[in-house]
């Protein structure tokens, strides 16, 4: 029977922002690299993952003088193209469910770029953390060129048969092999603390994990959330004393590529990975705040829907594309996106601060979007109005509010524009009336306001319809950042029911405003 093969990954889990804001943290990252080029100097075999994130690193560089940086560039750039200290795939560690698709996408393109200067990115995804996982993170990660993922919240295996590796399924059928931190990103946390006892947690740790196992290939991990304390574990360790065993600093992509060669045969779990069974995923974390997500929507809506495709216009007609500067609204907004930020489950400050980069975001977006239409329009025939439609398909009847005129524009097509100096408006009588309820339809929907100011909705298409959306609820909470939890009063206060002041702003066959 071959050896056990026991895989000592070192790394840190760094959330930049939860307790503390980045300003106090980022200092960390000074003497906690000091030791890890020490460490990476004086043991050839040394290995470190920088949590899956490049952000890391640029916070860290931001601290140092011009001539400390490049001269930690130069360390970084040795370590990294050895394959010992392991940066990427992401730009930073996102929560998955909450931001948009480009996000998530934009956040393993702009690391992958960031990576070539430093010669290599690591190829695993690494989800440690985030709370709970999207059924199409096996597809973008197989799309983006990582060889496997490592995971930990949100698994649930069927009847329990819990393993160290699964096969995540997509829904459009892509196959990744997944690693499942099952006793955790932390299980052999600070080994060198407690010398004298080093051996026996090595053995303990194997033995829990070993009924679990896929193949003779077991990773113990050797960090913590903000460890900024890097050590060298094997300097504690009596090899001699494990003769099943063979110890050593390991990887990610190391552990991945000896599970691929024993070929096991592993349990496919499909789709979205949100179950709290082993581990919670937090699902408050949806509500949580909503104004910030009400804004990271906007800012996203603007950057991807907005500003990128008027970017092409104007890189076709004038050659004048402003990436540098996109690819900066970018990284703020990715920022934000953390797991802990978009969460809602830090302190306020971090929040405030997110608050204002949310505005710098909508100001600079705009700004950019400005310059854009500037080299866009000469190129266009005169007219007193360019209507563009930045969607991937044809737009057509739609009404657009301008000058208290309702308009109705049609027949746009996709990633197209169209010039008009008429746009024959409705002329609005604008009413400013109370009612008490209102009904309005065309031919897809059949919309009511009710005297307590819900909406009721009709699906003429589908038949489908939709009662109480909109009352506000508020109930006592005695939770904690992550959960609610019912206090003891249990008042509930809620508008359902009971009567809302409805003004009607005006009423056409187009649109209606309340």
């Amino acid at each position: 029977m071959s050896k056990l093969k026991v895989h000592i990954i070192s790394h840190t889990h760094w959330d930049r922002e939860w307790f503390l804001p980045a300003c106090y943290t980022s200092p960390w990252l000074v003497p906690f690299f000091e030791k890890l080029f020490l460490l990476l100097k004086e043991h050839n075999d040394y290995k470190f993952v920088l949590d899956g994130q490049v952000q890391i690193i640029e916070d860290y560089l931001d601290e140092l003088n011009e001539d400390e940086r490049e001269e930690k560039e130069q360390l970084l750039r040795k370590y990294i193209s050895e394959g010992r200290l392991f940066i990427g795939p992401y730009w930073a560690q996102i929560d998955w469910q909450i931001p948009g698709p480009e996000s998530i996408v934009r956040n393993l393109l702009l690391a992958d770029e960031y990576t070539k200067k430093y010669g290599r990115s690591m190829k695993i995804g690494w989800l440690p953390d985030t709370f709970g996982q999207i059924g199409q993170a096996p597809q973008i990660h197989k799309l983006s060129g990582t060889k496997g993922i490592f995971v930990w919240r949100g698994v649930e295996f069927l009847e329990d048969d819990v393993k160290s590796e699964f096969e995540w399924i997509s829904p459009d059928g892509t196959k990744m092999i997944t690693s499942y931190f099952l006793a955790s990103y932390r299980n052999l946390m600070g080994l060198t603390t407690y010398p004298e006892i080093a051996d026996e947690r090595v053995k303990n740790e194997v033995e829990k994990i070993r009924p679990f196992l896929t193949t003779d290939n077991v990773f113990l991990m050797n960090g913590y959330d903000l460890d900024n304390s890097p050590e060298y574990p094997i300097s504690v360790i009596h090899k001699d004393k494990f003769s099943e065993c063979e110890i050593f600093q390991s990887d990610p992509e190391t552990y991945i590529e000896n599970v691929k060669k024993s070929a096991p045969s592993l349990i496919p779990i499909k789709g979205e990975l949100l179950s709290g069974r082993y581990l919670s995923v937090f699902p408050g974390k949806l509500s949580t705040r909503a104004y910030l997500k009400i804004e990271n929507y906007t800012c996203e809506y603007l950057l991807s829907k907005v500003v990128e495709p008027l970017g092409v216009f104007s890189w076709l007609l004038s050659g004048f594309y402003p990436r540098d500067d996109i690819n900066v609204l970018w990284k703020e907004l990715i920022i934000n996106e953390i797991h802990d930020n978009i969460a809602g489950v830090g302190v306020d400050q971090i929040h405030r601060r997110m608050e204002e980069s949310y505005k710098y975001i909508m100001n600079k977006g705009k700004d950019l979007l400005l310059q854009m239409i500037s080299h866009i329009l000469p190129h266009l025939k005169k007219s007193k109005w360019v209507i563009f439609n930045t969607n991937p398909f044809k737009v057509d009847n739609i009404p657009v509010l301008m000058d208290n005129m309702l308009c109705q524009i049609k027949d746009i097509p996709s990633f197209g524009f169209k010039a008009e100096d008429d746009l024959r408006p409705y002329k609005l009588k604008e009413i400013n009336k109370k009612i008490d309820n209102f009904s309005w339809e065309n031919s897809y929907y059949k919309i009511s306001v009710l005297h307590d100011g819900t909406i009721s909705l009709h699906d003429k298409k589908t038949g489908a319809s939709y009662s109480n959306i909109g009352f506000f609820l508020d109930e006592e909470d005695t939770g904690d950042e992550y959960n609610w939890s019912p206090g003891k009063k249990d008042k509930t206060i809620t508008t359902k029911g009971k009567p809302a002041d409805i003004e009607l702003l005006y009423k056409s066959p187009l649109a209606s405003a309340l």
